[in-house]
C-alpha cells in the first residue's frame, strides 16, 4: 500500500466504509488489474482499490479510460458473488448504484447509456467495467470497477465530447455513496432494479446502431429484458435481444 495519502479526507474516507479493506495509491495502471493481483495474492473480498490517477485505466471491449490525477473517481470494489449470478447482472446493477449515488448527493438524473456507461448533459461522465476471478469455491469475486470524471475538462481528442460532474460534493463522499449503493443492491434480483435502469436509460425509443456478426444494423431500441439484455425492433419488424457482449456504435 502506498505509504503517502492520495486523498485529502482519507481518515473519514476508511472511517464512513468501516471494516471494509482499503487499498488507495496516488498512481496506478489500473485499479481493476491491481484488485485482481490482490485477489491472487490472497486478499478476500470485500475490499476496495482506489488511487488518485490511472496510467492504463480500462474500459469495455479492450477500450481505455482517460484518468487524470486530482480530477475524477478511479475505483474497484470487489464483491462476492455467487457462481450463478452473470457479470450482465452485476454490470446493470453496478450503472443503478452509481446513478443513485449521483442522484442522492447532488439532485442530478444521469441516464445510462446500455450496458452501463453513464451521461450527464447528453456527455459520458463514467464508464464502469465489471470483471468476474474464478476460484476455487462457491462464492467467485467480482471486481466492479467505476471510472467518474469529477472535474475534468482537458480530454483528448478521441473522447473531446466526454463530460464531468462538475460538482462540490468530495470524492471521498462520492466514492462512500457508491460503495454504500453498489453493497446494498450486491444482494437484490436484477427485476428490483429493472424500472429504475428503464427510466433513466438515454436510448429506449430511439433508434440506434450496432453490430452483429460483422454487419451493421440499424434498429429501435424498444425495452430491457430480465436478463439485462436490450430488445431491439429491426426495421422489418422483427426482435432481437443484445447482450453485454455487443455494443452499440451509434444512437
Amino acid at each position: 500500500m502506498a505509504q503517502n495519502k492520495p486523498f485529502p479526507n482519507e481518515n473519514m474516507l476508511r472511517h464512513a466504509l468501516g471494516d471494509l479493506d482499503l487499498f488507495l495509491y496516488p498512481v496506478i495502471d489500473s485499479t481493476n488489474d491491481e484488485a485482481k493481483r490482490l485477489i491472487k495474492s490472497g486478499t478476500t473480498p470485500p475490499f476496495l482499490v482506489a488511487a488518485n490517477e490511472q496510467t492504463h485505466g480500462r474500459g469495455r471491449q479492450g477500450k481505455s479510460f482517460y484518468s487524470p490525477a486530482d480530477t475524477g473517481i478511479y475505483m474497484s470494489l470487489v464483491l462476492s458473488f455467487s457462481d450463478g449470478e452473470s457479470i450482465s447482472k452485476i454490470t446493470v446493477i453496478a450503472s443503478v448504484a452509481v446513478c443513485k449515488a449521483i442522484e442522492k448527493l447532488t439532485g442530478l438524473k444521469p441516464e445510462i447509456k446500455w450496458v452501463n456507461d453513464v451521461y450527464l448533459n447528453g456527455k459520458k461522465i463514467c464508464g464502469i467495467l465489471c470483471e468476474s476471478v474464478i476460484g476455487g469455491t462457491d462464492l467467485t469475486p467480482v471486481i466492479i470497477g467505476v471510472g467518474l470524471n469529477l472535474s475534468t475538462t482537458d480530454f483528448p481528442e478521441e473522447i473531446k465530447n466526454a463530460g464531468s460532474l462538475f460538482s462540490d460534493i468530495s470524492r471521498e463522499r462520492l466514492i462512500c455513496e457508491i460503495v454504500s449503493e453498489l453493497t446494498a443492491l450486491s444482494g437484490v434480483e436484477l427485476n428490483a432494479v429493472l424500472s429504475y435502469y428503464r427510466e433513466h436509460s438515454l436510448i429506449l425509443g430511439k433508434e440506434i446502431s450496432f453490430v452483429i456478426n460483422g454487419v451493421s444494423q440499424k434498429g429501435t431500441a424498444v425495452d430491457v429484458d430480465s436478463s439485462g439484455a436490450l430488445v431491439v425492433r429491426k426495421s422489418d419488424g422483427s426482435l432481437t435481444a443484445l447482450n453485454s457482449l455487443f455494443s452499440i456504435t451509434d444512437y
